[in-house]
């Protein structure tokens, strides 16, 4: 019988620093190091550790990364969330060629992001959340599945209208300041499933340009089964909605008028008919 063994994991809340040697761990294949939160350094890598496919670091005190981390050829999950001193990342990252999930959720001190983002070939599944510098494109990541921007600095630059996101299902972007340039790249994402837009809030309402009219486009996601419009307040109505749609939640929203009827008969015509 093969024995399936959990990801190493160091739980040490003292610990300070990992040896130096740790790339002649050459079978090491995870290597869990979240809540050591006085850990402030990850050791250059010499040669690479061609077995590790996991890397959690998050919740200890690093600051960087170094550049040599390039050199785990095979690490498929790299795990940096709750990073607080988190400064840089090398742009070395970007070359990870087997590189799946990627996260840095609340990296609050981090200055910016590789301009190569996009470039990683095998990402399918990014979060950024509470992340609050300038983001990169990211409309190269061509097998990206899910991408969280909650609370993210969002700017049309992120998302281009020629993006490459043709396996994106799942995007959220909860209480982001959005604007039309980023909500008409949405309507673009043909294969979006999930689409999550609870709290956001528009900065150019001012100028009466309002949320309810920048959604005009919904109705081109033709698969989206998904749609949270929670706690908005000046949401006057819910535009023409996809007949896929299954759920929409607005719950603690102002709203004045329902969809349009026609819409949300095409929505149940398409229930039935699965």
């Amino acid at each position: 019988m093969v024995k399936i063994f959990p990801p190493f994991q160091l739980g040490c809340v003292n610990l300070e620093t990992l040896p130096r040697d740790i790339h002649k761990l050459k079978r090491l294949l995870h290597l869990n190091c979240n809540g050591c939160s006085k850990l402030t350094s990850f050791p250059e890598i010499k040669r690479n550790i061609g077995k590790l496919e996991f890397l959690g670091l998050d919740g200890t005190a690093i600051k960087e990364l170094p550049s040599s981390i390039e050199l785990f050829q095979d690490l498929r999950y790299l795990y940096l969330d709750n990073c607080k001193n988190l400064e840089s990342l090398p742009d070395s990252i970007c070359n990870f060629s087997s590189l799946r999930t990627l996260m840095l959720d609340v990296c609050s001190k981090l200055g910016k992001l590789p301009e190569d983002l996009e470039i990683m070939p095998c990402l399918e599944n990014l979060s950024l959340r509470s992340v609050s510098c300038r983001l990169p494109s990211l409309s190269g990541l061509s097998h990206l599945r899910i991408l969280c921007l909650d609370e993210c600095n969002l700017t049309p630059r992120v998302l281009k209208r020629d993006n490459r996101l043709n396996a994106l299902e799942k995007l959220s972007m909860r209480n982001c300041n959005l604007n039309e340039g980023v909500l008409n790249k949405i309507f673009h994402l043909c294969s979006l499933k999930v689409l999550d837009l609870r709290g956001v809030f528009n900065t150019e309402e001012e100028g009466g340009i309002f949320l309810s009219d920048m959604l005009v486009g919904m109705s081109q996601l033709s698969n989206l089964r998904a749609l949270g419009l929670n706690h908005y307040k000046k949401l006057s109505q819910i535009p023409e909605l996809p007949s896929s749609l299954r759920l929409v939640d607005a719950h603690s929203s102002i709203w004045t008028s329902l969809p349009p009827m026609h819409s949300l008969v095409n929505c149940l015509k398409s229930a039935n008919q699965m």
